[in-house]
């Protein structure tokens, strides 16, 4: 019996390293078997918290199966704690393979949700960049921080259902921010590239275009230097919005357009507003004004088309007086007007005043209307001549006595002139 006890102890010491070895081709088994449950297709549908219970108790049944057969019934007893450290060693493994599983699918979670998030920001991006608005940007970090959230709230869902909590999931929740923010910096990128092209379409949409699109056709009334002024400062405002991404949150600032390009494009339109702002000086120098018939050539034509409707009728019913009186009243208008226009309505006014006043006041109405003697200077200038002493004068006095002795002692009363000096 003591030589029994003594080679059983000496028996078990000898399998204790030859169950070592066994136990651990038994844990890498197990490893295999996790590993292959886990990616077994018919496993694939299932979610990952409900693979790993499979996989953990598929590695455990093929860790006992060769670990039975391992041990021999007499030597159990003595090898149970080397039994007992195996199964720890196991557990460990496999709780270590299920973390990796689980970070494995947490980063495919989080790259996949980066990608949707990409997928819905930059389309509307792209759209809100081509237009160019004022508010560019402020639309631009509204629509970011709305797809962010709608984002973070379905990846944290999805890593809690994989037990990733506290700092790991933080961190996921700022990857995500961070690809956010490339999504919009990467479309503004793209954007930026075509800034030129931008600033010509900008500045063409207001200077050669009109409100409704189409070619706008430039009018005497209209101010070229304003309008070009405009549009060069709106195209300016396109490169200004595109050439940096302002700061958002934690993010800074990201130039897109250097300094170097930004001068060179601000050149660029600078020639080209010069180029339409001249094609739009030349086709408003132009313009033709369309000349309209003063009112006095047509009260002329009007007594020049009745003399010659009163010469057709018969000679009972309109006396012949009356058709050479229209006559002369035609000839005389045009002849005032003319006469006006050729030495000036200050001496003709002031040689009829010379005549009779009252026909001076009568034909200085007559030159308001034509346009010739402006209403001023008719209101300032009444129709009697300047009386001057003097050699030349004396005729014209003689005759203004003699008129005035008929017309009665109304004559006497007139006020001198102001504003018709014969001296000039």
């Amino acid at each position: 019996e003591e030589k029994q006890s003594e080679l059983a102890a000496r028996a078990a010491e000898v399998l204790s390293a030859l169950l070592d070895k066994q136990l651990e081709a038994a844990c890498r088994r197990a490893e295999r078997v996790h590993g292959a449950t886990l990616a077994a297709k018919e496993a694939q549908a299932l979610e990952l918290s409900d693979r790993i219970p499979k996989a953990e108790a598929a590695a455990a049944s093929a860790y006992q199966a060769i670990a039975k057969e391992s041990v021999p019934k007499l030597l159990r007893t003595q090898l149970a704690p080397a039994l007992a450290a195996g199964e720890l060693a196991l557990r460990q493994r496999l709780a270590r393979l299920d973390a990796q599983a689980r970070k494995a699918a947490a980063d495919e979670i989080l790259v996949d949700a980066k990608d949707r998030l990409t997928e819905r920001i930059q389309p509307k991006a792209v759209a809100v960049l081509k237009q160019t608005p004022v508010d560019l940007w402020a639309r631009l970090a509204k629509g970011r921080a709305s797809a962010l959230l709608n984002a973070t709230r379905e990846l944290k869902a999805d890593l809690e259902a994989l037990r990733v909590e506290g700092a790991p999931l933080e961190a996921a929740v700022r990857e995500l921010d961070v690809a956010s923010r490339n999504a919009i910096v990467s479309a503004a990128r793209g954007e930026a590239l075509h800034v030129q092209e931008k600033m010509r379409r900008k500045f063409e949409s207001l200077f050669k275009f009109d409100e409704h699109n189409l070619p706008r056709v430039w009018q005497r009334s209209d101010d070229v230097n304003a309008e070009c002024q405009a549009a060069q400062d709106a195209a300016t405002k396109v490169l200004d919005l595109l050439a940096e991404a302002p700061a958002d949150g934690r993010h800074p600032a990201v130039m897109l357009v250097d300094e170097a390009t930004r001068v060179g494009l601000l050149q660029n339109l600078i020639l080209e507003a010069r180029t339409q702002y001249l094609g739009a000086k030349q086709a408003q120098d132009a313009l033709v004004a369309r000349p309209k018939a003063p009112v006095w050539m047509m009260a002329v034509l009007g007594l020049v088309v009745a003399r010659e409707v009163l010469n057709w009728m018969p000679s009972f019913l309109v006396p012949s007086f009356a058709v050479q009186a229209l006559s002369v009243v035609a000839f005389g208008v045009v002849a005032l007007v003319l006469l006006a226009k050729a030495v000036g309505p200050r001496m003709v006014l002031g040689a009829i005043g010379l005549v009779s006043p009252g026909a001076a006041r009568h034909a200085e109405r007559v030159l308001q209307m034509a346009g010739v003697a402006p209403a001023a200077q008719a209101e300032a200038a009444p129709a009697v001549p300047l009386r001057r002493p003097g050699p030349t004068a004396t005729s014209a006095s003689k005759v203004v006595a003699r008129r005035g002795a008929k017309a009665g002692a109304a004559a006497k009363d007139i006020p001198p002139p102001s504003g018709m000096d014969f001296t000039d």
